[in-house]
């Protein structure tokens, strides 16, 4: 078992339950989360998606869509992906806070440190705020 991430990191999974605020909420974007009790705790190694998708895809194939639900840690999961975005030219939906969701639904600029900042800096574009707190990205060149 592995999870995305930077290389060489370790994350707590919590496998059965889920992980939540401490106020029981689902915790916000770079806020660490708390296991819910009682939930089974596992520490895996992180692994990048770069590393991955050249591990398991086959020569030739490309990445086509990126789903980030990581729970705060969607930018560092596509930290790990540079290689796959700039290569493949993906679309990308993520889970963000209210706070991105807001600045892509109004058309402002990406604060710095946050997923749409990672991927304006890599050519994509923010299209479309989703109704589950998602927003879906396309590479300009394709927009």
């Amino acid at each position: 078992m592995a999870s995305l991430g930077l290389s060489g990191e370790s994350r707590l999974l919590a496998l059965d339950g889920g992980a939540r605020g401490a106020d029981g909420a689902a915790a916000p974007d770079g806020a660490p989360p708390q296991p819910d009790p009682g939930c089974l705790l596992e520490r895996v190694a992180a692994v990048t998606l770069d590393a991955a998708a050249a591990a398991h895809l086959a020569a030739g194939a490309l990445v086509a869509l990126i789903k980030v639900d990581a729970e705060g840690a969607g930018r560092e999961a596509l930290e790990g992906a540079r290689g796959v975005l700039r290569r493949d030219r993906p679309q990308v939906v993520a889970e963000v806070d209210a706070e991105e969701l807001q600045a892509c639904r109004a058309g402002r600029a990406p604060r710095v440190g946050t997923v749409s900042a990672l991927l304006a800096a890599e050519g994509y574009a923010c299209v479309h705020a989703l109704q589950d707190s998602s927003l879906h990205f396309v590479p300009v060149d394709q927009g």
